[in-house]
């Protein structure tokens, strides 16, 4: 999915690319289709989401360390860095 839509080989709002880009990678295309048609996973997604603002995530990428640290965003390298030099100082 991130390369298709980064690569802009897909839109992700329209579900026959999604279907496509499912059995690219070896999903079953039309389960894909019927779980979307039916709405099956949205109140998973709901409550991720909710928990994802609980945590104060409003962006992606978004990481999590060790349920201490959130870094938001694309950041460089040497944060990602800075944050685990951190946890290991941390008793």
């Amino acid at each position: 999915l991130f390369k298709a839509h980064w690569e802009r080989t897909g839109d992700l709002d329209r579900v026959e690319d999604l279907k496509r880009i499912a059995s690219e990678v070896g999903l079953d295309a039309v389960e894909l289709g019927r779980a979307l048609e039916e709405g099956r996973y949205e109140a998973a997604l709901d409550a991720s989401r909710q928990d994802a603002e609980g945590a104060g995530i409003n962006a992606i990428p978004a990481h999590i360390f060790d349920r201490r640290f959130l870094v938001l965003g694309a950041q460089p390298e040497e944060v990602l860095r800075q944050v685990l030099a951190r946890l290991e100082e941390i008793p």
